[in-house]
């Protein structure tokens, strides 16, 4: 899913009438939307998939190949830019889909969590950008937390969904 959609779909859910954004009024889709789309910010994954290839290379240690990031200090860089950009695409995407903008703290929650969600993602994958800022966290508490992270940002995120469904 993307940042952007998480934004559009928040937009549409708090701009209809109560407790029909569901069914009746605009985005007509369940909580889960909000919780996937929170989850998965495309845009931001998309780009450090980018951004290792060309900060990163593979060397063959027989025999195996091995990554190594060999520009840590742009990948760094890179990463706190992609942290940055999530909640830009979420309000972009909260502007396109008309929402009343009015900046509750569900708007502020909202816009963290792709953030967090790619903190999370760059987490449980091996060779990230999360390697550049923090390396040295051992696998087992570094995928840990990004597990853990993973359920208690799925459930924020249903929430606020939940909340603007059902506001008054």
């Amino acid at each position: 899913m993307s940042a952007f959609a998480a934004g559009v779909i928040a937009a549409k859910r708090e701009a209809a009438p109560a407790g029909q954004s569901t069914s009746t009024s605009p985005p007509g889709v369940g909580m889960y939307l909000d919780a996937l789309t929170g989850l998965l910010p495309a845009e931001a994954l998309s780009l450090h998939a980018v951004i290792l290839g060309f900060t990163t290379r593979t060397t063959t240690a027989a025999p195996t190949k091995v990554s190594v990031i060999s520009e840590p200090t742009t990948l760094k860089w890179a990463f706190w830019g992609l942290i940055v950009l999530c909640p830009i695409l979420f309000l972009a995407g909260r502007k396109a889909g008309n929402g009343p903008g009015r900046g509750t703290w569900i708007t502020i929650v909202q816009c963290l969590i792709p953030a967090a969600a790619f903190v999370a993602w760059t987490m449980l994958q091996k060779t990230t950008a999360f390697d550049a800022v923090d390396g040295a966290l051992a696998t087992g508490a570094r995928d840990t937390i990004a597990v853990f992270a993973a359920v208690v940002l799925g459930l924020v995120a249903s929430a606020c969904g939940y909340k603007l469904h059902n506001k008054t």
